[in-house]
């Protein structure tokens, strides 16, 4: 969730403007929400989704004001609107370019959106690897039980592109705080992610590193907050397919070239898609994604012995046992002593 206020809105000669209608629209899905501006000239939306809106202010004797804006995941943003003299059909748009400090927050961190997802290499789709992107933060250590090496939980499925392990600031890679559109997403074995959501799916996640709003808490390390993407009033979709074999590998068997590598195969394959169930009312999304891997659970060797060394280990284990039993009568019948071994006389 996000957060959309401004202070004041003023007229042209710097008076506040009481009771102008504040309009939020986002673009994608139509869906808009108006409140009028308070005695002091502020209004505020609280607990806006991310994403692309238009504000309007009207007000009765000034041209309308519009100014858009591009609300990311965990942010407050600030609007400042100065109405002229006007009829209310005469809009004016406002364009301005991001502040380079944001003031409306002591956080520090970044954002990585969608299109870096989509387009930055990610080797095993491990999207925890952008959270590097963000000053301060490493992998840490290598082998922590964070980056799936130790097999502990369910981060051991992307151990090769370095599990969950973020390290920020310094800080050990099990002190953050993952969250997935706001709800918790951390196991509490190591205290590491539960969910990798697939790079498809991801619509932009921030990486808070230090000095963290009020509102969250848990860990001193990074905040991860990873927002899923949404349906809007246009189809949308992707769909990915990897595929991994041997036979395009470089022989791994250094020292001993004419002996096979060992099987390997890995299918990665997937969609995603949203699109409008009631325009302007509901919207739909959705991903799929599989991993398919055949790999031998003991790539080691065994040595069979050979017809002479077979030979040597019986002559080793003692001479071959013989059936010595003789008959002898009970009774009225004949029955053996001796006998093979392990059969009851």
């Amino acid at each position: 969730m996000t957060q959309a206020e401004s202070r004041t809105v003023y007229d042209a000669s710097g008076a506040i403007l009481p009771g102008a209608t504040v309009t939020l629209t986002n673009t994608e899905t139509g869906a808009s929400q108006s409140i009028p501006s308070g005695s002091d000239g502020g209004f505020n939306f609280a607990a806006v989704m991310r994403g692309n809106y238009k504000v309007d202010v009207a007000n009765s004797g000034f041209a309308t004001e519009t100014q858009t804006l591009a609300l990311q995941v965990s942010q407050v943003a600030s609007l400042t609107f100065k109405l002229t003299a006007g009829a209310t059909t005469t809009t004016i748009d406002v364009t301005s370019s991001e502040p380079i400090v944001d003031v409306s927050t002591s956080s520090t961190g970044a954002v990585v959106e969608g299109k870096q997802v989509s387009d930055l290499p990610l080797n095993g789709r491990n999207f925890t690897q952008l959270a590097l992107l963000t000053p301060g933060v490493t992998r840490g250590g290598f082998s922590s039980d964070a980056s799936g090496r130790n097999g502990n939980v369910e981060n051991f499925r992307y151990s090769e592109s370095g599990g969950a392990a973020i390290s920020a600031n310094g800080l050990r890679q099990q002190s953050n705080n993952f969250l997935l559109d706001g709800v918790d997403n951390n196991e509490s074995l190591v205290n590491s992610i539960v969910f990798f959501t697939p790079p498809e799916a991801i619509d932009q996640f921030r990486v808070t590193t230090s000095v963290a709003p009020a509102e969250f808490g848990r860990a001193g390390g990074a905040i991860v907050n990873n927002s899923v993407k949404s349906g809007t009033d246009n189809i949308h979709g992707t769909a990915f397919g990897y595929f991994r074999d041997q036979v395009f590998d470089a022989n791994p068997n250094y020292f001993s070239p004419s002996q096979p590598p060992s099987g390997f195969q890995r299918k990665q394959f997937g969609f995603a898609a949203g699109g409008p169930i009631w325009k302007n009312r509901l919207f739909l999304f959705g991903d799929y994604q599989a991993y398919r891997q055949k790999q031998p659970q003991d790539a080691g060797f065994h040595t069979i012995p050979t017809v002479d060394a077979a030979r040597q280990l019986q002559r080793v284990a003692g001479p071959e046992r013989h059936d010595h039993s003789e008959p002898v009568q009970f009774g009225n019948g004949m029955h053996r002593l001796g006998g093979r071994p392990g059969r009851d006389l």
